[in-house]
């Protein structure tokens, strides 16, 4: 019986172990080398979205779509209509549109925001605000995310919008923008809202009242132009953080 010499099957094994696999070329330069494009047919999803891709810790790839805890954007929505800025009292702000919303964490019905998965997010308003025609009291804005679980806010912008000082400038439009970073719950259920303090002078007390309702701020949903030009003003965004 012929003995086979040991070091013959490891060269075998090494060699295997390290073998480059060529699809379309016969001259592979890593361990998988594909000359064309390739598909991961676990990667798909049922939404037609085009979804960044993650390597989890032990190398498996994934998107949001499959895996909550992925990052990146979760929901991005806006007003159809103006929303009316009425005197202290708090204003939901009831997101009627999307743009995204890749996991279905967002109830239209409701306006309520339910995150998949507990988590650090980015929260995301920017909104142009319009049609205050007071030339003298600016208004007090609290904005922000409020968690309905807890009634209590989560993240919040105190502003002033201040009041139009000049007729050729009445009533324009002025955006704003915040960003913060918080810790959501997926227990919990969230809702963006504002609640709007005028001086009683401005509106309410206004000895022409004629004015009573025009001069009353609004969120704008949508911006035009004398050029003709029309774009969305309001935006609100929810992002998971890594």
């Amino acid at each position: 019986m012929k003995t086979i010499n040991p070091l013959f099957y490891i060269a075998i094994f090494s060699s295997i172990s390290y073998a480059q696999v060529g699809i379309g070329t016969t001259s592979p330069t890593q361990e998988i080398d594909i000359v064309g494009n390739a598909r991961v047919r676990g990667l798909s999803n049922n939404n037609n979205l085009l979804l960044d891709v993650y390597a989890q810790a032990d190398g498996t790839l994934v998107t949001a779509a499959d895996n909550a805890n992925v990052p990146g954007s979760r929901f991005i929505g806006l007003i159809e209509n103006d929303l009316l800025l009425t005197h202290d009292n708090f204003i939901e702000i009831m997101l009627s549109s999307e743009f995204l919303d890749v996991l279905n964490e967002y109830d239209i019905g409701s306006g309520r925001y339910t995150p998949a998965i507990t988590g650090k997010y980015k929260v995301l308003m920017d909104f142009d605000l319009g049609d205050y025609k007071q030339t003298y009291y600016d208004i007090d804005l609290l904005i922000g995310l409020w968690d309905f679980t807890e009634d209590k806010w989560v993240a919040r912008r105190t502003l002033g919008h201040k009041s139009q000082l000049t007729f050729s400038i009445y009533g324009r439009n002025e955006g704003y923008s915040y960003t913060n970073y918080v810790d959501l719950d997926s227990t919990h259920s969230y809702g963006f809202r504002v609640y709007p303090t005028y001086n009683s002078s401005s509106v309410f007390n206004n000895p022409n009242p004629a004015d009573a309702t025009t001069n009353i701020c609004n969120m704008k949903a949508i911006n035009t132009g004398s050029t003709g030009s029309t774009s969305v003003s309001t935006t609100f965004a929810i992002e998971k953080v890594n």
